[in-house]
């Protein structure tokens, strides 16, 4: 059974070759599609290294392929709606089915959104608590205390550090560097002196051949008499302090003013803490620039979700309602068939299911209800060969015949009892016997004589009643014998017969022949 294409021919054939052959397997490629770009929103959601035209790209490619369903589903719809408008068969059906599939799956996964989204508002929001916020601050407040203190600590010991070398001489000072180095902890200490010459140096990793130069603002400080202190990245992820004071002059005997420089080590795990509690503070702080973005971001990629699982659920409804529906409409279309006589169709029989079984059964139907049709048929021939027969006799009789239904109205009648009762048929049919004494009452005593017997239960079934009847003819008077049966009730019409004979010849050569005797 072919449905309607909703196209003209050309391009009707076109979509049941192509298009309609072609839709459902694109579409379950868009399925799996989707659900990868979903997997790699997520993943991508999780991951804040990845790039922003990357999540965009995903979002777009989604997007597309969620629209690709839409416009499937809606063409579904739309030729559901043509086929319940027209009355196909099974249209009705299909659409309470899909309607059924479609609430069984939209309600619980409306109810799982509807959580999912007041638990990622509700979750991203405790993220940027106020006493989160207040520990994140004290954190960092924290570590940088723990700065300023070793800062301080290594400001001091370079100032005492200068003091003691204000004494030494030029000679002696690349040893006695190296000895107030070890006493006050530096990792390297440098004098700088004219033009920025490296006067003397020390330093505790031997490998240093070049000590580190500090930049032209920690030296104009220094040679501007104030002190100078920071902090520079080490080797590594590493941080070191970075001290610079002023000298006074004498220690190269040139008369200018020298600079030293100090370098302390911080330890690696108080760089570790710092280090994790600066990336987390600044992680917070773009969480809290990103906080409505964020929340954007997750509730859109829910709801591709969403249409992602009612767009799938919908087009699988329509998929399975038309697999598991198909033997019905062919059913309803051959039953259709058969109750406008067309008893030579057959279903095809491709399932094993119950389904299958009832076509199956209809089939044996049909098969049973053709070959009861062809044996009416073949009654009927034979019934209407014999009533032409009994027609033609009955024509042909020298008598007057006529057949009443049950309720005792004439049904048929040959055209001899018309001459021997002087009427004319086309009166007669269909009339009771009354209403023909009245329209000719010259017949008044066939009434007088039959009318009683006519009645319902008034005659046995195949009893014989016998009367002689005068009659006023066009010719004159009639002697008339007549007979009226009451046909067995199992006939297939039932009813009575009556039959005329005009005996009034008979009945005057009878009375000459007697006169002549006499």
């Amino acid at each position: 059974m072919k449905s309607a294409t909703p196209f003209g021919s050309k391009w009707g054939a076109f979509y049941l070759r192509w298009i309609r052959r072609l839709v459902p397997p694109i579409s379950m490629m868009v399925v799996v599609l989707l659900l990868v770009l979903m997997y790699l929103i997520s993943e991508s959601l999780q991951r804040a290294d990845q790039p922003e035209h990357l999540y965009l790209t995903l979002l777009g490619l989604s997007a597309l392929g969620i629209l690709f369903l839409a416009i499937v589903v809606l063409a579904h719809i739309v030729r559901l709606f043509s086929h319940y408008r027209r009355g196909t068969p099974g249209a009705r059906l299909t659409a309470r089915l899909v309607l059924t599939f479609v609430g069984l799956t939209t309600i619980p996964v409306l109810i799982v959104f509807y959580f999912s989204v007041s638990f990622i508002q509700r979750g991203i929001d405790s993220w940027f608590d106020v006493q989160v916020e207040q520990a994140m601050n004290d954190a960092l407040s924290l570590s940088q205390m723990a700065f300023d203190g070793q800062m301080r600590t290594a400001m001091n010991e370079t100032l005492r550090a200068a003091q003691q070398l204000k004494g030494i001489s030029g000679d002696l000072i690349a040893l006695d560097l190296n000895s107030v180095r070890r006493n006050t902890g530096a990792h390297e200490m440098t004098i700088f002196g004219q033009r920025n010459l490296i006067v003397a140096s020390a330093s505790d990793d031997l490998q240093e051949i070049v000590p580190a130069r500090p930049d032209e603002t920690a030296l104009s400080h220094a040679r501007a008499g104030k002190d100078f202190i920071g902090l520079d990245p080490g080797g590594g992820d590493t941080m070191r302090i970075r001290v610079v004071v002023p000298l006074t002059a004498g220690l190269t005997g040139d008369g200018s003013n020298q600079v030293l420089q100090a370098l302390y080590s911080i330890s690696p795990r108080a760089n570790q803490l710092s280090g994790s509690v600066q990336a987390a503070f600044n992680e917070y702080r773009s969480l809290i620039f990103l906080h409505k973005s964020l929340k954007k971001t997750f509730t859109f990629a829910l709801t591709l979700a969403l249409l992602l699982s009612l767009l799938t659920a919908v087009w699988l409804a329509f998929i399975a309602a038309r697999k598991l529906l198909a033997p019905i409409r062919e059913l309803a279309a051959g039953t259709k068939a058969v109750a406008e006589g067309d008893y030579s169709l057959r279903l095809p029989v491709d399932r094993r299911d119950d389904l299958g079984q009832l076509v199956q059964s209809f089939n044996t139907m049909t098969a049973r209800v053709r070959r009861a049709h062809q044996v009416m048929q073949q009654l009927q021939e034979v019934a209407d060969q014999e009533r032409d027969y009994l027609e033609t006799v009955i024509q042909h009789l020298s008598s007057g015949v006529l057949t009443l239904s049950p309720d005792g109205r004439i049904t048929r009648s040959n055209s001899i009892v018309t001459q021997l009762l002087s009427i004319t048929s086309q009166h007669i049919d269909g009339c009771s016997l009354a209403e023909i004494c009245q329209t000719y009452p010259h017949l008044e005593p066939i009434c007088a004589a039959f009318g009683g017997l006519l009645e319902p239960g008034q005659l046995p079934a195949g009893a014989t009643v016998e009367a002689q009847v005068r009659i006023m003819g066009e010719a004159g008077r009639k002697v008339l014998l007549s007979r009226v049966a009451a046909l067995p009730a199992d006939d297939v019409t039932g009813g009575f017969v009556m039959v005329f004979e005009d005996v009034t010849t008979l009945l005057q050569a009878q009375r000459d022949a007697a006169w002549s005797e006499v």
